[in-house]
């Protein structure tokens, strides 16, 4: 009876603290009752995936904290323990453990030998001194770490000449990754963290990669050579550049990735992988939730430029808006990058078709922060609705002023001059005198918005007779078949869209639409149908089944750079990257894309403007905005 005592007592405090299951071949008493040695120790959870063993075990909880001496233990452990693990640790209160010649394995990835060291925790704080080896295809890589005290604040300090890539990313890594290491160093690896009693650990290191290989995704395409300095924070990765090759192309990847942002981050390396005939390639993460990349291949018609964001709209630090040239819906112009550094913008792509040349106004819909400032025509639109949805629909407007007895019909919203009768606000920017047309100033009873639905006063009717700053009011053209009212008339305001936009931020005109339900259509209502088959610059908006967004941009008219892409070409570019829903921006001279290299503090154009380098003054652009702090990687 008293060799079960000893067993049964240490196999009730063992589980207690830690939940394992307990078995060893013999179990003593060793100068009291709470002081134990057992031969052949063994822990084990309980799906038996995680496993301690030690010959002998000295444990004693006799003092005022357990302390434990495992000789020669070896641990087994699979990757989705680990997590387990580490909560079971933090959560064991005061104690200490000593190992001698120990050794640790997490199943097909990582072999760490020759570890020795203590262990002590006191309550919340952790103290310690260890090294080891990590053992990769025969190779031994030493490795030391430590803790000390400053002021109340334990430093952790782990450092190592070298490393193995192969076992570390096979730790690291998310299963759900198409990517494996097969070869690399990381080199004068240096790992800091700083913790006090309640407070988080403030995680950094350094190292420099060097020999990197990996492969990717099914079927395989293979990174090689990768090197370059790495950065590692708590929750990202990052570097100023990595240079290596993507299946022997030139590839750099740069800037800081977050966790969250791995996945999204290997799906874009991905498809840009598997871009036929990649000749050069170029990643960067820009913010949370959002990344550019950058590649030529060779086509059959030539060279090709290809630039492509990816954003994530759930990534709650990611807005999207449209901006205004001149904030007015007439105006000069802007070019896109100018519209995206005074908004402070981090990406962004031109935006709708329009007066090139003459007004600049935008031909489709538009709507900026929920506000209506141009009504649609007859073509799609890009609509993110608030929680950062985005659509792509084709809006109706229609209207009516009701002067007493008489209704006024609307056709128009800040389109001047109008065929017959349509809504102007101060955000039109100028009218001109225009023959055959008469204006009817309005002023907004108080309890009305000026610019939305209510009652307003006329206070002038007459035509146009200079150039001046457009107010509130109701344009009559020559096809009206309304009369204007009175001065003097109260007049009620009605007006709204079809589908109704209560839900949006932003709307945007352009089209034509190239993919619908992962398929290509030709979209019946398609501006500039005989663009259908030309070969130029092209700018467009594609939405993932899971929501990520992809702008695109494909340079053209630069037969040296990029030759450009048809209608369809385009299309089947946007399908290669899974695009579910595709739409068509202003292309041609117009095409351009912006975004904010890691580093920056504001957008720079990315492509090639094909109007003889010169980035054309354009009416307006569809921008992504980040709200996270801009840390350079």
């Amino acid at each position: 009876m008293s060799a079960v005592f000893p067993r049964i007592f240490l196999a009730r405090a063992v589980t207690g603290m830690t939940g394992a299951d307990m078995n060893a071949d013999s179990v003593a008493f060793s100068g009291g009752v709470r002081h134990f040695v057992a031969t052949n120790f063994e822990l084990r959870n309980a799906s038996g995936s995680a496993i301690l063993k030690s010959p002998h075990a000295d444990i004693d909880f006799g003092g005022s904290a357990p302390r434990v001496i495992l000789d020669h233990p070896t641990a087994v452990v699979s990757r989705a323990d680990l997590a387990t693990i580490a909560k079971t640790v933090a959560q064991l209160g005061s104690g200490s453990v000593a190992i001698n010649e120990g050794s640790f394995q997490v199943q097909n990835a990582l072999d760490v030998e020759s570890i020795h060291g203590t262990l002590r925790m006191d309550g919340t704080q952790l103290a310690y001194n260890v090294h080891g080896n990590v053992i990769d295809q025969g190779t031994s890589y030493p490795f030391e770490g430590g803790t000390s005290e400053d002021a109340g604040i334990t430093i952790q300090t782990w450092t190592a000449s070298a490393l193995p890539v192969a076992p570390l990313l096979a730790v690291a890594a998310s299963p759900d990754l198409e990517i494996a290491a097969s070869s690399g160093q990381l080199k004068d690896v240096t790992l800091t963290a700083q913790s006090s009693r309640g407070n988080a650990t403030d995680f950094h290191a350094d190292a420099e990669l060097a020999g990197g290989a990996l492969q990717l995704g099914a079927p395989t395409h293979t990174i090689a050579g990768l090197h370059g300095k790495l950065v590692i924070d708590a929750d990202s990765i990052g570097s100023k550049t990595i240079e290596g090759t993507l299946d022997g192309a030139p590839l750099t990847l740069v800037g800081r990735l977050e966790d969250y942002d791995v996945a999204r981050f290997d799906k874009l390396l991905l498809d840009v992988a598997a871009e036929p005939n990649l000749r050069e390639a170029h990643l960067e993460a820009t913010a949370p939730g959002i990344a550019f990349a950058k590649y030529r291949l060779e086509s059959d018609h030539g060279r090709l430029a290809i630039f492509v964001g990816s954003v994530d709209p759930k990534n709650p630090t990611v807005s999207l808006n449209s901006v205004l040239a001149d904030d007015h819906v007439t105006s000069g112009g802007e070019r896109t990058s100018t519209m995206g550094q005074r908004t402070g913008a981090v990406l962004g792509i031109d935006g709708d078709y329009f007066d090139i040349g003459g007004s600049y106004a935008p031909q489709g819909i538009l709507v900026i922060s929920g506000k209506l400032l141009r009504s649609p025509t007859k073509r799609y639109a890009m609509t993110v609705h608030r929680g950062n949805r985005v659509t792509f629909d084709e809006y109706t407007f229609a209207g009516k002023a009701i002067d007493g007895e008489h209704t006024i019909p609307i056709h128009d919203f800040n389109v001047y001059p109008p065929g017959k009768v349509g809504i102007v606000t101060p955000a039109f920017g100028k009218l001109r005198p225009h023959i055959g047309t008469t204006f009817v100033a309005l002023d907004a009873v108080p309890g009305t918005t000026p610019g939305e639905n209510g009652a307003y006063r006329v206070t002038h009717v007459g035509p146009i007779d200079e150039i001046q700053p457009a107010t509130m009011g109701l344009a009559f053209g020559r096809y009206a078949e309304a009369k204007p009212p009175r001065v003097g008339d109260t007049i009620q305001l009605e007006y709204h869209l079809t589908p109704d936009y209560d839900d949006i931020v932003t709307a945007e005109g352009g089209g034509p639409l190239l993919i619908r339900d992962g398929q290509w259509i030709e979209d019946p209502d398609a501006p500039a149908k005989d663009e259908h088959d030309v070969r130029w610059p092209v700018v467009g908006v594609g939405r993932l089944q899971d929501d990520t967004l992809l702008f695109f941009e494909v340079d053209g008219r630069w037969p040296d750079i990029s030759v450009g892409m048809t209608r369809p070409e385009f299309g089947d570019l946007m399908i290669r990257y899974h695009v579910v829903d595709g739409f068509a921006m202003d292309s041609g001279g117009s095409a351009g894309i912006v975004s904010r290299v890691p580093g920056d503090k504001e957008v720079s154009v990315r492509s090639h403007p094909s109007d003889q380098s010169w980035e054309r003054y354009v009416t307006d652009a569809i921008f992504v905005y980040s709200s996270a702090p801009n840390i350079d990687p």
